[in-house]
């Protein structure tokens, strides 16, 4: 949204200055406002271009790093549970059981 204000200021401004400086209404190529306004442009351009591929590089860094060392987190925490589940005894048999399902049973006390 910032590059389309400061673009549509720049064009408001340099056509102003080419209306006023130009004589007979008509832009020729050889005009030094025309060469300013195309050095301009090819300039933000090539900002608008080298920002997105910081941004791409940026986006591979660090979100994407931070989401994998965190899917390996999640296997460990995973491995975990899987490994006190197959331990866990039942309380009331006092024998190893296995759930099928991810909910434990909690013991009511009378």
């Amino acid at each position: 949204m910032f590059i389309l204000v400061a673009q549509s200021i720049w064009h408001g401004t340099i056509g102003a200055i080419i209306f006023l400086n130009t004589p007979d209404n008509r832009v020729t190529p050889d005009n030094k406002f025309v060469h300013l306004d195309q050095y301009i442009f090819f300039m933000t351009i090539g900002l608008f271009v080298v920002g997105h591929i910081g941004m791409i590089i940026w986006l591979c860094l660090v979100p994407l790093k931070h989401r994998e060392s965190m899917k390996k987190a999640d296997t460990r925490y995973e491995r975990l549970l899987s490994t006190k589940k197959t331990n866990q005894t039942d309380d009331i048999t006092g024998k190893n059981s296995v759930k099928s399902d991810s909910f434990s049973r909690i013991p009511i006390e009378k």
